[in-house]
């Protein structure tokens, strides 16, 4: 819903469809951005059927803004390429929705759970332990993804979802950790956050099958995260899926551990970033949308190539980085 009150929401979808219609003689360009849209749109459970709807709308905005410069032709034009932009998310999303199902403790879409453990991990950060409701087993889920937690939300007769990195998961359990976001200027407070944020053990919670594209890359190149808020989730989440430290530096002569802890407030400045920079390093990113962006314009102007620069964004549509 706060996608939806801020503006967020509709503007990444006039964005997506723009973008399909400037490259509609080679939309393989965009085959990145509608593959990580998917994953979006699956997580939250987007069907077939919803498009039509979304379409109709949507065209009729493109009537109101446009005015008389909105002829039949044009109307026709756009209405064509958002026919042929919902097709190819919709297959897409076919597919993600049956290897999600087949994955053995797969499932797709919606599958009820149930709250048994939660941890305040600070004033305004909680972590919860969900397991299935049918006491069955989980699927392996990738250090990185997330789940979408559809909960009921009292005083508006609605039920919402609101997508959480997955920070620890076994094959019976799965663990997220949510921050409660309290209304500032003229932005609300989190609605779904907020109402996971109260929930107590036993509660019953809807999750959607784990998905997400910000994993750990492939290969033994040195990494590098940045991360702010509660964007440190993924990180932590990745962290946990390697050995322990203590073990790692013991079996490797000339290895030191160094911890730092410093008092500093506000963002890292351009300088901070790019004293992170190492040799031939990946960097993760995540965080809010002005934090990485700030990092990957000093990572670049240091000398990062951008195909070493992964982020992940908690919200609609992609950082301009």
């Amino acid at each position: 819903m706060t996608h939806q009150r801020t503006g967020s929401q509709p503007r990444a979808l006039a964005h997506a469809v723009h973008a399909y219609a400037t490259h509609i003689d080679d939309p393989s360009v965009l085959a990145g951005a509608l593959r990580h849209t998917a994953m979006r749109h699956c997580s939250v459970g987007v069907r077939a059927e919803h498009y039509p709807i979304i379409g109709r709308h949507l065209i009729a905005a493109i009537r109101e803004v446009l005015g008389e410069i909105a002829t039949p032709s044009v109307i026709d034009a756009w209405s064509a390429d958002y026919n042929q932009l919902a097709a190819m998310m919709i297959a897409l999303e076919q597919d993600r929705y049956s290897s999600a199902a087949q994955a053995p403790g797969g499932w797709s879409c919606w599958r009820g759970f149930v709250l048994t453990d939660r941890h305040e991990e600070t004033a305004d950060a909680v972590s919860l332990t969900l397991g299935p409701a049918n006491n069955g087993s989980v699927v392996q889920v990738r250090p990185g993804e997330y789940v979408s937690v559809r909960v009921y939300i009292p005083g508006e007769n609605l039920v919402q979802p609101r997508q959480c990195t997955v920070t620890a998961t076994n094959e019976n359990s799965i663990r997220i950790t949510v921050r409660r976001i309290s209304a500032r200027d003229s932005l609300p407070a989190g609605m779904v956050s907020n109402v996971l944020c109260d929930l107590a053990a036993g509660a019953l919670v809807d999750l959607s099958a784990p998905t997400g594209g910000f994993r750990l890359p492939e290969g033994d190149a040195p990494l590098v995260f940045i991360t702010a808020g509660i964007g440190v989730t993924p990180a932590a989440a990745m962290l946990r899926s390697v050995d322990e430290i203590e073990s790692r530096i013991s079996g490797h002569e000339g290895r030191h551990l160094i911890l730092r802890t410093t008092a500093d407030h506000g963002r890292p400045s351009a300088e901070d970033f790019a004293a992170l920079v190492t040799d031939n390093a990946d960097y993760l990113l995540c965080g809010p949308a002005g934090f990485m962006k700030a990092a990957a314009e000093a990572l670049r102007a240091a000398g990062v190539l951008s195909a070493r620069i992964r982020t992940e964004k908690f919200g609609t549509g992609e950082p301009k980085l």
